[in-house]
């Protein structure tokens, strides 16, 4: 979230340049960041409990 408010005040090359130098390269155990990725049953698990934004 904190880079994408750096992006949209100050632009795609300070927002990588902040990444770069946090060295923020994140490597999660598993891709299930959005709807369209999770697997189905987590999808509903998520909707059922009311935790998604749309």
């Amino acid at each position: 979230m904190a880079l994408r408010l750096v992006q949209l005040i100050a632009g795609d090359d300070l927002a990588q340049a902040v990444r770069l130098s946090i060295e923020y390269d994140p490597q999660p155990p598993f891709d299930a960041g959005s709807p369209a990725k999770a697997p189905d049953p987590i999808v509903q698990l998520v909707r059922e409990h009311g935790a998604t934004a749309g």
